[in-house]
């Protein structure tokens, strides 16, 4: 008789499992199944280790040949939304759509039938019409197995989510009720940490959360996912072993389906159900084995998964939790209630940076800071979410107010720590950059007792990041994707932010990522309702001290422009001549 598989056995086996879904290997279903039934049967691990390989690489092989991206034509079809529609500007909206015969579609519906669209949830059932176009081909669709995307000329509700995901929106309900009594402006923040419905979080609030690394704290994670047990815990605990496991898989599919099963919820529930299964049998597995479990399981089941990012990030940043915090917690100097914090955020941040620089570029070294200052109140916001805010959802609306408080406070202070974060000058990290922090960590990791030499070497390392660190504002005229221009203060000059006719809220994104946090003067080439969006948005950004809009603008605090100006600038002049919808902007030499 073999043997179990050991805690490293496993691990390997999570990596073949992800490397045979990601090659794809052309294997007969049959083989891999051979495979592992010989590895369970003779409970040997290395036969487990090349079934997992086989089998795999078999699954990814077949997702691919089943992946067909549907051609261009016309669209009529019944189905039902996979995704609550989130909105992209004043009238579009965007949805999963899965149609009767399986096929799963993007919908990008403006005007109309957009409208009808925001009216809809996931789990209704809709009849599309319009036409298909094509998706480009990335990483992001395949992960969402979506085959194109369809433009609808319109959109109809037929009925409402089937009854098997009524429980859910009971639950997303009593959130998004409870959410609202912390005014608009913390509802969606308030949701996103709860049950990761950020669809409603301004632009600019959006992007300042990616920049310093509190994204995130908005997808459902294992954090969610251990307050919905501890709330639960007083229930379950009067309950048999067996009685337990079910009512926890139970509660964890209704959880799962109120998020949307999203990959990272996929990744924190499983993870939960092979702990709970573990319980059942009478043992307690460690951290790293539940892992390598789910990670094998998950991928398995859907081999697409090896595309998606917010999976492997979630996978990266609980590995690097279960295998160094605990290190990195001992090495560190002071009491435990930083300590602990510090180093979860430490080993997390610096799992997921080398993907996060590899697909998003660099990432802001200020994130393990923003991370420990706002955990404390994410997790307070996050228990009771499901608790005391679910119960304010159902009492009259003083009363509820005042439940709420606790959860009005956190989200005001991880609202506070994000935009204080991203104002600091600390630098952003590169791949180099990274690398070197890497380095450091295993330092601290490797090392108990760091000797003179050792610190002396932390020094320099830190000194070298700093160098390599990629500048974080710009120090002259910059175009902005988006639609507008940048020029940066000097001494003698004011800093000035052109938006042109065409802006839209993309200018948000890029002046987050240049660090841009003051602007002297706003002008608005145009000044329509997407001027009034998109304006609002980088208001909540810049503060500018005066806005310029054209004389008829629809753009709220914004000056009138009726004659002509200059405005000195670092290269030059900008003159300004208005007329009743537009402002012309041209540029003059010094």
């Amino acid at each position: 008789m073999g043997r179990a598989a050991t805690e490293h056995e496993l691990v390997l086996m999570a990596a073949l499992v992800w490397l045979g879904a990601r090659l794809t290997l052309p294997v007969p279903l049959w083989l891999g199944v051979a495979f592992v039934v010989a590895g369970l049967t003779l409970r040997q691990p290395k036969i487990a280790l090349v079934a997992a390989l086989l089998l795999a690489g078999s699954l990814g092989s077949r997702a691919e040949q089943n992946y067909q991206p549907l051609a261009a034509g016309e669209f009529k079809e019944i189905g039902r939304l996979v995704s609550d529609p989130r909105p992209l500007g004043l009238h579009s909206w965007r949805a999963e759509f899965r149609t009767d015969q399986g096929d799963r579609l993007l919908l990008q519906a403006s005007g109309p039938p957009g409208w009808r669209l925001a009216d809809a949830g996931a789990g209704d059932e809709l009849v599309v019409s319009g036409r298909i176009k094509g998706l480009p081909n990335r990483d992001w669709y395949k992960s969402r197995h979506l085959l194109g995307a369809v433009v609808p000329s319109e959109v109809r509700i037929e009925a409402g989510p089937p009854s098997w995901q009524l429980p859910a929106e009971w639950l997303r309900n009593a959130v998004s009720s409870g959410g609202e009594l912390l005014g608009p402006d913390r509802a969606a923040l308030y949701t996103g940490l709860v049950i990761g419905d950020d669809r409603f979080q301004h632009r600019s609030q959006q992007e300042t959360f990616r920049a310093v690394g509190l994204a995130h704290l908005l997808a459902v994670s294992g954090q969610n996912v251990v307050f919905l047990l501890a709330v639960a815990s007083p229930l379950l605990s009067r309950l048999d072993r067996r009685a337990t496991f079910v009512a926890t898989l139970a509660l964890l599919g209704w959880f799962a389906i109120a998020t949307r099963l999203e990959p990272s919820v996929v990744r924190a529930t499983l993870t939960a159900g092979i702990a709970a299964w573990s319980i059942v049998r009478g043992t307690r597995a460690t951290g790293v084995r539940v892992l390598a479990l789910t990670v094998a399981l998950a991928v398995m089941l859907d081999p697409f998964l090896v595309y998606s990012v917010g999976f492997s990030l979630s996978v990266l940043a609980s590995a690097g939790i279960l295998i160094g915090s605990e290190v990195v917690a001992e090495r560190l100097r002071g009491p435990a209630w930083i300590r602990l914090p510090l180093a979860i955020t430490l080993t997390a941040q610096l799992a997921v940076a080398p993907l996060l620089v590899g697909t998003f570029g660099p990432v802001a070294s200020v994130s393990i800071l923003a991370n420990v200052a706002a955990g404390w109140a994410a997790g307070l916001v996050m228990a009771w979410g499901l608790s005391g805010g679910v119960v304010a959802a159902f009492v009259p609306e003083q009363v509820g107010q005042v439940l709420q408080l606790p959860a009005g406070l956190g989200v005001w202070w991880i609202d506070f720590v994000a935009s204080a974060a991203w104002r600091l000058p600390l630098p952003l990290l590169d791949g180099l950059g990274v690398t070197l922090a890497l380095g450091l960590y295993s330092a601290l990791w490797l090392v108990k007792y760091q000797p003179a030499p050792l610190r002396l070497l932390i020094v320099v390392g830190l000194t070298a990041v700093a160098v390599n660190a990629v500048p974080s504002s710009p120090t002259e005229k910059t175009v902005l994707e988006g639609g507008g221009s940048y020029w940066p203060a000097t001494e003698q000059t004011p800093s000035v932010l052109v938006i042109d006719g065409s802006g839209d809220t993309r200018i948000v994104g890029s002046l987050v990522s240049m660090r841009i946090s003051s602007v002297d003067y706003l002008v608005l080439v145009k000044g329509n309702r997407t001027a009034s969006l998109v304006t609002a948005e980088v208001q909540r950004l810049v503060k500018p001290s005066v806005v310029f809009a054209p004389a008829l603008h629809r753009v709220p605090g914004a000056t009138r422009m009726t004659e002509s100006a200059e405005i000195a600038v670092i290269d030059g002049f900008l003159q300004l001549e208005p007329s009743d919808d537009h402002i012309k902007v041209t540029t003059l030499p010094p």
